[in-house]
């Protein structure tokens, strides 16, 4: 830019910055919306599954559980959306899949015999007493979705797998 090109009194050229962060900002609330939905999606049959093996004032560790795997998907939305995009994909599949609750049994008994090992390693209630502690809930509430969120990740690779192999095949 020359001398003569220079206007004081001209409003300087701007990118359209104001837009950018506006789609920026949609398109986390749309993974937002989506990712609510996948946990809402998910928890009939695991919440089914844990009133039964809880008691009282521990089932509040089934919230404190919930609303922290909730958190880190709301986390991961901002951080890492292709990480969460993929969750939510397997989040799909496992939510269909509750129509025949395999997975989520397998993981919450695997949760359930995981956090009752520690705490009898602490000295603490034996495998029957372990829905009565709102810690012990709560760590089985985590670990259990921790497993299910990773077998639907898996299962959601594997079917995106399958996909791009039969895609090439039918080109």
């Amino acid at each position: 830019m020359t001398n003569q090109d220079f206007n004081p009194y001209q409003a300087p050229v701007t990118t359209d910055v104001i837009s950018e962060s506006s789609s920026t900002e949609k398109s986390y609330a749309r993974r937002a919306t989506i990712w609510t939905v996948i946990v809402a999606l998910n928890l009939p049959v695991v919440t089914w599954f844990g009133i039964a093996v809880t008691e009282g004032a521990a089932r509040l560790g089934m919230v404190v559980g919930v609303l922290a795997v909730w958190g880190t998907g709301m986390s991961l939305n901002r951080t890492h959306p292709r990480v969460i995009s993929f969750v939510n994909g397997g989040g799909i599949l496992t939510a269909l899949s509750q129509f025949f609750p395999m997975l989520q049994m397998w993981a919450g008994m695997a949760a359930l015999t995981l956090v009752s090992i520690l705490f009898m390693a602490e000295g603490s209630p034996p495998h029957r007493t372990v829905g009565r502690s709102l810690t012990a809930v709560t760590l089985t509430t985590l670990f259990t979705a921790a497993i299910v969120i990773v077998a639907g990740c898996l299962l959601f690779g594997f079917v995106r797998l399958v996909g791009a192999g039969f895609r090439r095949l039918m080109s």
